[in-house]
This record gives structure tokens, sequence and C-alpha cells, in this order.
């Protein structure tokens, strides 16, 4: 079929330009396999052929299938879109609608009048500005507002799931909050049509955590193109328990993490263009993706640094490349030439102005002032003696309110009403930057302590998860803790490390990554776990010691080593035999280490570590799409791997069920409910 294409482009006069194996001149009539080829249409578009052979799937194929037109080039079959959809709608009836015991008998764990448990348990169906056992305080310049522990709430809903409340305010109520808006006007909007209800304000936490299912499939597409291998990602961040918990309660993390698997996608997209304008299009998305992802929450940060980092890169080789490169790399470059450059500062215009518009709803003309802290500083004290000695935390600092933004009175004199526009915006941005220095304000100087706090170097192993809700009686516990499957946060650690050892092709440089890697971690574990901590230390159970972190001069050479091996990792990177190897890899890291300079003054929970899980699962999928075609030889007969893939995802599955009771808060026995305490959970 391919010598048929050729024939054709042959017959019509059409140039072949040389690339691969064979160039114009050496074309007799049969294609090489795997051959690369650069042809140009009638238009001038280039288009990129290869040749696989007749009897490899395409499923299998060792890079993405790239073709002609949207639908070509994001390689989406009807069979991706099934899948996909089958994901998602499995994912979101795990997430909302499950467990689904029929209540035959009332306890006090079992509201009246319930027949269905779904997302909506623990219950609150009281709308209004009065819930359960739940009084707020009225805002007033002297006193700021303050909620207690309501009924119905797990963890942090009762700061987002009120916030996401008071932005339906029209004009809304102000509140003070050091994160983005995004994610909490995303909660607000079914509590508009359903009121101020658990059912209401996790629904939108739902849906985007099932959604983030069906994009780690696409993401995991376009990296390779093995459906076993985009599956069983999939599968593993559906059956997580970290994604699932976190996907039922009304917080903002995995709405944040959906815009930062979105910018991921369409990094990879950008980096896989192969004509102009799919070249133009996809950084045109990255820009928008970007501006949604910062405007969810810093852990857009991450891609952010990923994106920088092999855009900058393969810019850099622009000027180094020669002409007998790679056809991909060649195409690439083309199409970012001098005008490239223009681009990128229109797509971090594009990025910014979505970014701005998401803080629209607090900066409209003429809303009820929004007020910020300026946070100066943190007051340590200590309560109790002996075991039970505590630290608490209070953080200092001034209240100051936002000055609404005028709104515009236009005229007839067009110098006038630009005056007012620029005037307008001025108020507009002032504001933002007002906010976005209370917010680091408050991350730079919080230093108080929680029970559930954890290190960021003990997030892959799940040391110390969060517990979030808890109702009990004389014979059951019910528990909602974020403890993530074992059988994908340990398998990976495993499937992480064999994929390390494929980014080089030498043995020599796959011991030098590994070396680099050990150094890396020594060098940043080992100083930060003996760092100096503050006097006020508390006992074991009771963990709200703050760390004082010293600025070791080791801890800082690890941090070199870690810009090393990132940079290794990102040049190895460029090669595509090595792309998926390396980006998962490095991905893995930026989204780790992140959180340290963080952790070094203020508290982390385990569940920062959800934006690592994408890459895991990538990493672990690898691994057993490797293992399904394998063939192992026994006494002359050869056995099948396929096997163990299979039973490596059931182990994934069966790992869900057995702590299903502790992510959903289903009432169980002590017993049962001891046995699944496998880590330092209370």
């Amino acid at each position: 079929m391919a010598a048929d294409v050729l024939d054709h482009i042959a017959v019509a006069g059409n140039p072949l330009i040389s690339s691969g194996h064979v160039d114009s001149g050496q074309y007799n009539g049969t294609m090489p396999e795997d051959t690369d080829f650069r042809l140009l249409d009638e238009e001038g578009v280039v288009m990129h052929v290869r040749s696989v052979s007749a009897d490899r799937p395409e499923e299998t194929s060792s890079e993405p299938l790239v073709r002609s037109g949207r639908g070509g080039f994001l390689g989406i079959t009807r069979i991706d879109v099934a899948i996909v959809a089958a994901f998602v709608i499995v994912a979101f009836f795990w997430r909302y609608l499950t467990p689904l015991p029929l209540q035959l008998t009332r306890s006090q764990l079992t509201p009246p009048n319930t027949t269905l448990w779904g997302a909506g348990y623990p219950y609150n169906t009281t709308t209004g500005e009065t819930y359960p056992n739940c009084q707020v305080v009225p805002d007033s310049p002297s006193s700021p507002k303050y909620h207690q522990q309501c009924e119905g709430f797990v963890f942090d809903e009762v700061y987002f799931a009120v916030d996401a409340y008071y932005d339906l305010h029209n004009p809304p109520v102000p509140y003070f909050d050091p994160e983005p808006p995004l994610t909490k006007l995303l909660i607000a909007g079914p509590m508009s049509i359903w009121g101020f209800t658990t059912w209401a304000w996790r629904l939108s936490v739902a849906l985007f955590g099932s959604l983030v299912v069906g994009l780690v499939y696409l993401l995991a597409m376009r990296l390779w193109r093995n459906r076993f291998f985009a599956g069983a990602a999939a599968f593993m961040m559906a059956f997580d328990g970290l994604e699932f918990v976190e996907s039922r309660i009304g917080v903002i993390d995995i709405i944040a993490l959906f815009f930062v698997v979105l910018t991921y996608y369409a990094l990879v997209l950008h980096l896989q263009s192969r004509t102009k304008r799919q070249w133009r299009a996809t950084a045109y998305v990255l820009g928008i993706a970007i501006g949604l992802a910062m405007a969810a929450k810093l852990t857009a940060l991450a891609p952010i640094a990923i994106a920088i980092s092999f855009i900058g890169l393969r810019l850099l080789r622009h000027w180094f490349m020669r002409r007998d490169a790679e056809p991909d790399e060649v195409l690439w470059n083309e199409a970012a030439r001098t005008s490239g450059y223009w681009h990128y500062a229109l797509m971090l215009v594009l990025a910014g102005t979505v970014f701005l518009a998401c803080w629209g709803r607090y900066n409209i003309p003429h809303q009820t002032r929004q007020y910020i802290y300026n946070f100066t500083g943190c007051t340590l004290s200590l309560s109790g003696t002996g075991p039970a000695k505590t630290a608490s935390a209070s953080l200092s600092g001034t209240t100051q309110y936002l000055n609404p933004v005028t709104h515009p009175t236009f005229s007839a004199n067009p110098i006038a009403d630009a005056t007012a526009l620029v005037h307008m915006g001025s108020e507009y941005i002032g504001n933002l930057v007002r906010n976005a220095k209370s917010e680091l304000s408050y991350h730079i100087e919080e230093c108080g302590g929680h029970p559930f706090a954890s290190h960021w170097y003990t997030w892959p192993i799940m040391y110390h998860p969060v517990f979030m809700y808890s109702a009990s009686t004389a014979t059951t516990t019910a528990d909602i803790t974020n403890v993530g499957n074992p059988a994908v946060w340990w398998g990976a650690i495993g499937a992480l490390l064999v994929l390390l050892g494929t980014v080089p092709r030498t043995k020599r440089a796959r011991i030098g990554l590994y070396v680099l890697l050990v150094l890396v971690l020594l060098c940043t574990i080992i100083p930060f776990h003996a760092a100096e901590k503050s006097p006020l230390v508390s006992n074991r159970v009771n963990p709200t010691q703050v760390m004082k972190f010293a600025g070791i001069p080791l801890f800082d050479v690890g941090m070199f080593l870690l810009a090393v091996l990132g940079f290794v990792l990102v040049a190895y990177g460029m090669r595509k035999q090595s792309f998926l190897p390396a980006f998962a890899f490095v991905s893995y890291l930026v989204a780790w280490y992140m959180w340290e300079p963080g952790n070094q003054a203020r508290i982390l929970f385990f569940y920062h570590a959800l934006s690592m899980l994408p890459f895991m699962a990538i990493a672990l999928a690898w691994c057993l799409a490797k293992i399904r075609s394998m063939t192992l030889v026994i006494r002359g007969r050869e056995v099948p791997l396929a096997f163990v893939a299979y039973a490596g995802l059931i182990v994934v599955f069966a790992g869900f069920i057995f702590f299903y009771p502790i992510y959903t808060g289903l009432p169980i026995s002590t017993a049962n409910h001891a046995m699944r305490i496998w880590v330092d959970m209370q």
C-alpha cells in the first residue's frame, strides 16, 4: 500500500524529500520496513509516512501513529473513543454512586430515609448558611469568618465547599483562600442547581476525577501506541486509593490534577507536531492548558518546568542540528524557525489571559470588597506537659481590603474611553498582584503542625496518609483515609527504576544514571531528615513538630545533582527511542521534588503526591506491557508471559477492593479495620 502511495506521487510529479533509508533517486517500487519518509503534497504541506511490517499490529508500534488531518494527528480512533468513554463512565460510577447497600435497618451511621450510599455520604442536605451542628459567624471588618466542623464535611471541605458556596452570592461574599479560584468555581456549579449539599459539592470533583482516568489513557497512547499499555495506565488511575478518595470529597486537588495532566498531554502533542499548522495549534492549546492549570493550583509548576526543559532544549538544538538529523527533529525545528519565538511569546500571553480571566468573579465592578491577609510571621507555643505536650502555631499579619474595580463610564471621546478601560485593567491586575503577594506570604510564613502531616520523602511508600473522617459505634468503625493502592504505589517504585534503565543505550551510561539517582536521594533525604527541628516537638502520636531547615551544604549538593539528572534525562528524551522513559521519569521527579522547598518550613500532606501518580501508573503499565509481549523458554517449550501482565491488573483491583471500606467510610468491624492499617495511618 505504501508503495502505491509513492507510485502515485511519482506519477504526479510530486518531489520526494530524502529521509531515512530511501531517497527519491533510490525508490524502486518497494518500501523497506521501518522506513521514514517526508512527502510534499500539492499544497506544499509536509506529510510523514512510516512503513511498518504488515505482520506487526498497529497498536504495538514503538511510536505514536502520525497521519494527516486532525484525527490522524491525534491518533484517536473510534475504538479509542469507546475505551475512553468506558473508563470515564466506570470511574464515575465507582466514585459518585458507590457503595450501593440497601439500608434495611437504621443505625446512627445511616442517615434517615436513605437507601443509597454514594459520594454524598457523610450527608449534608441543609441549604443556606446554617448547617446541622454548624454555625457561621457573619463577616465583619473586625471579626473574620469562622467555621466549625460541620456535619457532613470531610477534611478540608470545611474550607473549599463553603468558599465555593460563597462564590454563588451576588456579589460574592468576601473570604481569603491562599489558592487560585478556578477549582472552587467549578465546585460551585452543581451547588447553584441543587443547593448546599454533600452530593452537590462533590459532583464536579467526581466528574473531573473520572475524566483524569480517560485523559491518562490518551496521554499514554501518545507516548506509546499500545492499547494494553494505555488501558493498564488508565486502569491503575481508576483503581488507586488516593485518586479515588480525592475524587469523592469536595477539595481542589483532583480538579487541579486534571488540568495538570491536560498540560502534559498538550505538551506531548506539541513535541510530536509534524507540520507548522500542528506546531502552532498545539502551542496555543498548551498555553490555554497552562493558564487553566495555574488558575487551579500551583501544582501546575511541575508541567510548566517540564515544558520549559523540553521545548528549551529543542530550540537550543536548532542551532547545532546537522543536516542528517532525525527527520522528526528537522520537521519540528523547521516549524519553529524565527517566527516560533513570537508564537511562544503569544502563547505565554494567552496563558496569562486565561489565568487572569479565571479571577473575573472576584474583580467584577462594584462587588463587595474582597479581603486578604498580609502575613508577617508565625508564633509557636507549647501546651500540656510530658508525653501529651503539643505545639500550636498562630499566624500574625494585617487584614487588607481590595478596592472594587471601577466600572468605566463611556463617552463619545475615544481617548477618554480608552483611558477608562486602561484604568479598569490596572485596578484588576493590581488586585491580583496584591492577592498573589498575600498567598505567597501565607505559604512562606505558615508554620503550624498537623497530626496527619508528612515529609515529602515518605510519599512513595505512603508512610503517613491523611485520616479524613471517622464515625464509630460500639462494634463498628467507619473511616475515610486517602492511602494509595499498595499494588500501584509500591509496584511503581520498581517499575520506575526499570524505566530509568531503558533511557540510555549503553550499560555504562545506565550505571551512571543509577549512581546519580542514588546520590540525589542520599544527599537530599539524609540531611533533610537530620535537619534541626523546632524545639516545640510533641510526641509521635500527635506529631505537630515544625521543620526548621538550616540549609545544609550536602543538601545543596543534592539539589545540584538533581538538576544535572533532570538535564541528562531531558537530553536523552530528545531521542525518539528514549522519549517515553525519559519523559515519564523526569516528570515523576519534578512532581515529587517540587514540594521539597515548601516542606522546609511548613507542613505538607500525602495528597500533595497526587501529581506523581500518573507517571507511576505509566511506568507500571509500561512494565506490564513489556512482560505481556515476552515469552519464556522452559525445556524447549515457549511459555507466553501475558498471563503475568493480566495477573498484575487483577492484583491492582484486588488491592482496591480490599481497602475499599476505608476509602468510602463503610462501617466494618474493629478487627476488619485493623487488618487494613498497613502503613502509619493513625
